[in-house]
């Protein structure tokens, strides 16, 4: 799309008072011919500061409240403004928080993002674009997904559980297996699509089959993803049995023997 403000650019080269540019985005000549002032294009430029917010994560960020807008319909403006609210109450901000240009530094607008997305699991709204978790904190989205039993590439619901690191194996009991020292991932199984009249439409895509038939490194690289640990808490939250007071009790005795280890050779 031809632009004539917030052209992305990058400096070649400086000569002087000279700088040369390569353009990142196509100028609209046409309507910049109409702005010349007596055939001087004139414009400002400002320097690009990595530490602030970037323009990925104010596109992200505007994508996250129009999903927001798609699914309640309330009006943009008020979910900008309740949004921004909530993230300054929550993290005690001592200001409104701004996601315009160099208002915000990258590491704050990762915050919001991920307190958006997360907001955005616990009340049931969908999000219309895949990897929509690419400019947040990845590990704690994927948790919140896991934690509700979500796909993590597609957002299905009723998703399963998977063990990716440390896997249980065929035929071993399952209520025995340490859990803890596992990762997992949470993907979809295959279902079918229902039309409006109640019949089978097509099967839908398996996202653990997928997994599967490509192979998780593979798998994960595709979707910008990776496993994660859970706590007992989460295992047991999830319903995932486990022989967890038999692990606790090995975690227990083989925290006191180091402990009585450095005991002994601080007397010595």
């Amino acid at each position: 799309m031809k632009k004539i403000r917030d052209i992305r650019s990058e400096v070649i080269a400086f000569d002087g008072d000279t700088i040369t540019l390569k353009l990142h985005d196509e100028v609209d000549i046409e309507k910049a011919r109409k702005l010349a002032e007596n055939g001087r294009y004139l414009t400002t430029m400002n320097f690009y500061d990595k530490n602030m917010i970037s323009v990925e994560q104010r596109k992200h960020y505007f994508a996250l409240v129009g999903d927001i807008h798609a699914h309640t319909g309330i009006p943009e403006d008020s979910i900008d403004s309740h949004l921004k609210f909530e993230f300054m109450s929550h993290y005690l901000l001592d200001e409104f928080p701004s996601v315009a240009d160099s208002a915000m530094k990258r590491t704050t607008a990762t915050e919001l993002i991920t307190f958006v997305i997360e907001y955005c699991i616990r009340n049931g709204i969908p999000f219309r674009k895949q990897q929509f978790y690419l400019t947040a904190d990845v590990n704690r989205v994927l948790y919140a997904y896991t934690m509700n039993r979500l796909c993590w590439v597609c957002g299905k619901e009723g998703s399963s559980i998977h063990h990716a690191i440390n896997l249980v194996g065929m035929g071993n009991d399952r209520t025995k297996h340490n859990h803890l020292k596992s990762k997992f991932i949470c993907l979809c199984e295959s279902g079918h699509k229902i039309d409006k009249n109640g019949k089978d439409e097509k099967e839908m895509a398996s996202h653990h089959r997928e997994a599967h038939s490509m192979g998780l490194v593979e798998f994960c690289r595709k979707y910008h993803i990776y496993p994660i640990k859970l706590s007992e808490r989460d295992l047991k939250q999830l319903g995932i049995r486990g022989n967890y007071e038999e692990q606790s009790d090995v975690q227990n005795h083989n925290h006191q023997n180091r402990r009585q280890e450095n005991d002994l050779s601080k007397s010595h």
